[in-house]
């Protein structure tokens, strides 16, 4: 289970989000099994589950880079499942947590209860944000997150997620 470095932006009118975050090419390795809802009564937050597609991939040779997950994040179409709290009320004010979440259990198709207390974990990490403008994951500048693309071994840098603002919150 990592948790990789995130930023982007998300359009508090129609209730889309565009997520980025330092992996190699998605489409030679990875997939998104699932985007949930973890928001709770006082913090909005996205996990989106990242998995192998079982391949045994290289990291050196597919150097990550910062790339936008596919498509836009439909806020209204997330996996309510786990959250009763939406993001109707959401304003250009506000924050969400955004954690890109590689985890290959979630693969099986018998998860029973794994999913529920992975979910909850995150859902108890997103008071550790606070309400705050920026985040500090590597470091913070103009009021968005440089991110730090790979560690020393060419792995994608793993952190703690990432924040959502209207504004944006990657500096490139």
């Amino acid at each position: 289970m990592k948790t990789y470095q995130s930023c982007g932006k998300f359009d508090f009118v129609s209730k889309t989000a565009t997520a980025f975050t330092y992996l190699p090419d998605l489409n030679i390795g990875f997939r998104f099994t699932n985007l949930y809802n973890v928001s709770t009564a006082t913090h909005y937050g996205i996990a989106g589950i990242l998995i192998n597609n079982g391949s045994n991939i290289d990291f050196s040779a597919f150097p990550p880079k910062l790339s936008a997950l596919p498509g836009k994040i439909n806020l209204k179409n997330l996996d309510f499942r786990f959250s009763k709290f939406g993001f109707e009320e959401i304003t250009e004010h506000d924050e969400i947590t955004f954690y890109c979440f590689h985890d290959d259990e979630f693969n099986n198709v018998n998860l029973g209860d794994y999913e529920t207390i992975e979910l909850t974990k995150i859902q108890e990490r997103l008071s550790l944000f606070g309400a705050r403008t920026t985040h500090e994951i590597g470091q913070v500048a103009l009021g968005g997150i440089a991110l730090e693309p790979i560690n020393g071994d060419g792995q994608p840098k793993v952190g703690d997620g990432g924040i959502l603002t209207a504004n944006g919150s990657c500096i490139v």
